[in-house]
């Protein structure tokens, strides 16, 4: 089995910025990566050509044109801070490129719409029926 290895480069960061990620967007993260058996996860942002690259510990986005180059990184989530599981996660955003700021706002709705379009990749379990086992002794005596 041939696998590629992928190396990012992460330069200085330029700025650093406690932000929240709606709760959507978290969980969404969460069963993809519990889907991908707690390897990394690809998210393909095709409006805005990026990459998006998640692991247990952050999120990093590189742009088609510099693939090795992480230009954004989401990290330090805490989702242990929040109440309920609705309610938005904390995290820390570095960026790495003086682009990389006017970048975010957009990038925050084109990276949810990239998850929906995972999600719907996903393959969806099968429809099951619980018997209880009552009910099957009673058709068992019935017989």
């Amino acid at each position: 089995m041939h696998r590629e290895q992928l190396i990012f480069v992460r330069g200085t960061s330029i700025k650093s910025q406690a932000r929240t990620l709606p709760a959507d967007y978290y969980n969404k993260l969460q069963l993809l990566f519990a889907h991908a058996h707690n390897k990394q996860v690809f998210i393909p942002i095709r409006s805005m050509q990026f990459l998006a690259v998640f692991d247990k510990q952050e999120v990093i986005f590189v742009h088609s044109s510099s693939k090795q180059c992480i230009q954004l990184s989401w990290h330090h989530f805490k989702p242990q801070q929040r109440d309920t599981l609705h309610d938005p996660v904390a995290y820390q955003c570095d960026y790495y490129e003086a682009e990389s700021l006017d970048i975010m706002l957009r990038l925050h709705g084109e990276f949810y719409r990239a998850l929906e379009i995972m999600e719907e990749k996903q393959p969806k379990p099968k429809p099951a029926s619980v018997t209880s086992l009552l009910d099957r002794k009673k058709q068992q005596d019935n017989s």
